[in-house]
């Protein structure tokens, strides 16, 4: 008689129970990965942003303005980073874009709203926008953060930090204590 080749029942279950199992060990592992490739995305376009902002105010020697926006057109007051932003050249170094064709303020760059489950917002600004003069500085030396934050809260928040000299700078909470490196203290809505 011809042996029959195949798995048992028994071999079939006890393989489902054991990749069970490594499903549900594995999962939230990699919900952390996507959330942590999630910020770090985000933070790397912010950084991106703000070094086309800064080399394009230094190229066409004019001020350059970066501020969130809710429309991909003008500047919106109430400080949303989490809508999208823009950069444009600020003519009259108000850091608001005024839309008319003939005052100059030239759009260069709409940035993407992020991802649903992230918010962005500034710390340690003096206005709600982040402006270049010329020499590739920010005016008035307004120093602060654009701060990232996920569903996991502050201790996995991450920034871009923005020096005096216009210089900006990703950052992390790498000790776990609620400050992202080099800053201050980081708080996430809930």
């Amino acid at each position: 008689m011809k042996q029959m080749r195949g798995f048992t029942l028994t071999e079939i279950m006890m393989t489902i129970a054991v990749l069970g199992i490594l499903a549900v060990w594995a999962v939230p592992s990699f919900r952390n990965i996507i959330l942590n490739n999630s910020l770090i995305s985000y933070s790397n376009e912010l950084s991106g942003s703000l070094m086309f902002a800064r080399s394009e105010a230094v190229t066409r020697r004019k001020d350059v303005t970066l501020c969130a926006s809710a429309n991909g057109s003008t500047c919106n007051a109430a400080n949303q980073w989490n809508r999208g932003w823009i950069i444009f050249i600020d003519e009259n170094g108000d850091g608001a874009r005024a839309t008319a064709p003939a005052n100059g303020e030239t759009l260069l760059h709409t940035g993407d709203e992020p991802d649903a489950t992230l918010t962005i917002q500034g710390a340690g600004f003096a206005n709600d926008y982040i402006s270049y003069d010329q020499r590739g500085r920010l005016k008035g030396l307004d120093t602060g953060s654009l701060v990232i934050c996920d569903p996991r809260g502050a201790n996995f928040a991450r920034a871009v930090n923005i020096t005096a000299s216009g210089r900006a700078e990703s950052a992390r909470d790498t000790d776990n204590n609620g400050i992202v490196n080099n800053m201050g203290d980081v708080t996430c809505p809930l």
